[in-house]
């Protein structure tokens, strides 16, 4: 396991560093579940190819890190309760990636690929508004089988 998670990290370091985009979002858990686990933030880097003017491709790799905190369950029928601790926790993604320009300043796009921790199918749904040649605010909606996170963060150009 140390190997395939240092082949992994190899790989994704070589990308980062050849990436076209890189940009970092903050987000809240919007699953209602005991996870412990609401606020999140997300380092990303992509490598897009231009298939026409308004539509690129290619592959985009992500590490998604969510805070823990203390949940507190009471017992609606003896008013006691108890509070868990929940650690935070780490997961890298590789996905593939398409955005498509709807307007000079307007992008939408998504992203399909792999929790690697959590060994979950990943989807995210992206719309983007450009504050300059090289610079992107986005909102994005990071999902998979257990969670569903609201996001908003800004993508560079490299």
């Amino acid at each position: 396991m140390k190997k395939f998670i240092l082949t992994i990290a190899v790989i994704a370091f070589g990308f980062v560093a050849n990436a076209q985009k890189a940009g970092f979002n903050a987000g809240a858990d919007v699953t209602y579940n005991f996870d412990g686990e609401n606020f999140g933030l997300m380092a990303e880097a992509n490598y897009l190819f231009e298939l026409s003017d308004e539509f690129r491709v290619g592959p985009a790799i992500s590490y998604q890190y969510a805070f823990g905190q203390d949940v507190t369950i009471t017992d609606p029928l003896t008013g006691s309760s108890v509070t868990v601790s929940a650690d935070g926790s780490g997961d890298f993604t590789l996905a593939g990636a398409a955005r498509y320009d709807i307007s000079e300043n307007f992008v939408i796009g998504a992203d399909l690929g792999f929790y690697f921790d959590a060994s979950a199918f990943y989807y995210r749904p992206v719309v983007g508004y450009k504050i300059g040649e090289s610079t992107m605010i986005q909102l994005a909606l990071p999902s998979s089988d257990a969670t569903n996170s609201l996001s908003l963060g800004v993508m560079f150009g490299l």
